[in-house]
């Protein structure tokens, strides 16, 4: 379950990454307001860091069994 976990947060990042280069390459991203790119940037930051940290903790229990 945890490695799930961590595959849908590289997939929430990737598709930030994906939106953030659509947008730059057909000029939406200017119209984008800070606010809004700063809450993309955190939802795919905060995602992948709690995936990351679950997957992390999981091992670890894993490991002292």
């Amino acid at each position: 379950m945890a490695l799930t976990f961590q595959l849908i947060g590289e997939a929430v990042i990737g598709l930030g990454t994906l939106t953030f280069s659509v947008g730059a390459a057909t000029g939406w991203l200017q119209d984008w307001s800070e606010d809004t790119q700063s809450a993309i940037r955190f939802v795919m930051f905060a995602s992948t860091s709690a995936t990351t940290y679950h997957l992390v903790k999981t091992c670890e229990s894993l490991k002292g069994e």
